[in-house]
């Protein structure tokens, strides 16, 4: 059985990819295979080698619109493969009333729309959009899925959450992958230029407004206000680079912060931080942050990522809070003494191993209805 997924692009700095990426390495993929269609191109740094060597087939159609040319697009792509996919898994939920009636016309028999954030659009603009279109999405689909309650609740409403009309799709990780290690450590502080006696704030994310690192510059310039043994690793790339690479400067902590850039090595990486902050605007739930617990760090969370990522040890700050505050919360934390975590994240639900194995069993059982 053929699952086709609906992302809006391949690429691994991707949060929604790596998600589905995470499942893909470990379903049983003799019983089901992930497929991808996309819209936005990008020519480096893209999952499609990986895709193209688990048995995977990757699809483009021009970016969605209401153009007549688009939905012909649309139309024509779903024709070409009738009978092909029985599942179409649309992880853009604003998306369904675009791609649903054309899939549903060339044989596609279920429909997925899957929740994996807490905010309809980055802007006013397209959240106002994505909320209208989200209205109809609920009603043309099959099933609801979400990554986290709060998540749920914001797209399908309080009603279909507390009747348990929707999927709970935890953002699992293998967690023994992430565990903490000591030559990791030794290993990427010299990488980094990190000295053993540094205490290490950490963050994983694109540099975009959604993370919100510009708050976290003026944050860690509090921390180092109270204790200059502090150090920040930055991993992940974005438009925002040189821009937070120039508040640096005015900030006069240049020399305290370092730029990781992308990496593809991030499970080992988690080793050599002391403590992860992630001051999101907004997120789903975060992935990055049930990374950094299984590599048994404290983490401190702005309010807007969902209570359902505490998983061993976090605090929430609210985003309300001046940056003094949040340095005041981080110089407080108790570094941990015991970082093998491994076995709490998966009681809590999110091991890869198990959760691959359930998302396998309801898409078989939701094609024999």
């Amino acid at each position: 059985m053929r699952i086709l997924h609906l992302v809006s692009n391949i690429r691994v700095s991707n949060g929604i990819m790596n998600v589905i990426m995470n499942y893909y390495r470990n379903i049983d993929r003799d019983k089901i295979q992930f497929d991808f269609l996309y819209f936005d191109e990008f020519e480096t740094n893209t999952f499609r080698d990986e895709i193209t060597s688990l048995g995977g087939r990757i699809y483009k159609v021009k970016r969605p619109g209401i153009s007549l040319s688009c939905r012909k697009d649309i139309y024509d792509f779903f024709k070409n493969l009738k009978g092909v996919y029985d599942v179409l898994h649309i992880h853009d939920v604003f998306l369904a009333p675009l791609f649903i009636p054309a899939a549903r016309k060339n044989d596609v028999s279920k429909t997925i729309i899957h929740a994996h954030a807490t905010v309809f659009g980055g802007t006013r603009k397209s959240a106002f959009r994505n909320k209208i279109l989200c209205f109809f999405s609920k009603r043309m689909c099959d099933y609801k899925a979400a990554c986290s309650k709060k998540a749920a609740i914001k797209y399908y409403g309080k009603k279909a959450v507390m009747q348990n009309k929707y999927l709970l799709i935890y953002n699992a990780i293998d967690a023994e992958k992430y565990k903490y290690n000591g030559e990791n450590r030794k290993k990427y502080r010299e990488l980094f230029g990190l000295d053993e006696e540094d205490i290490v704030i950490g963050t994983v994310g694109r540099l975009e407004e959604q993370k919100n690192h510009v708050f976290l510059l003026d944050i860690f310039s509090q921390v180092l206000k109270r204790n200059t043994g502090y150090k920040l690793l930055l991993i992940g790339e974005g438009s925002l680079e040189k821009k937070l690479r120039d508040k640096c400067k005015t900030l006069g902590i240049e020399d305290k912060v370092v730029f990781g850039g992308k990496r593809t090595d991030v499970c080992n990486i988690y080793s050599s931080m002391d403590i992860f902050v992630q001051p999101s605007i907004y997120e789903g739930l975060s992935l990055a942050g049930v990374e950094a617990q299984a590599a048994g760090l404290p983490c401190v969370f702005s309010d807007a990522i969902t209570r359902e990522a505490e998983l061993v040890n976090a605090v929430y700050i609210s985003l309300n809070k001046s940056s003094g505050e949040w340095a005041e919360r981080i110089i407080n934390i108790n570094l941990a003494e015991n970082r093998d975590t491994t076995d709490i994240v998966r009681e809590k639900g999110y091991d890869i191993k198990c959760e691959a194995d359930k998302l396998v069993d309801f898409y078989l059982t939701v094609c024999k209805r």
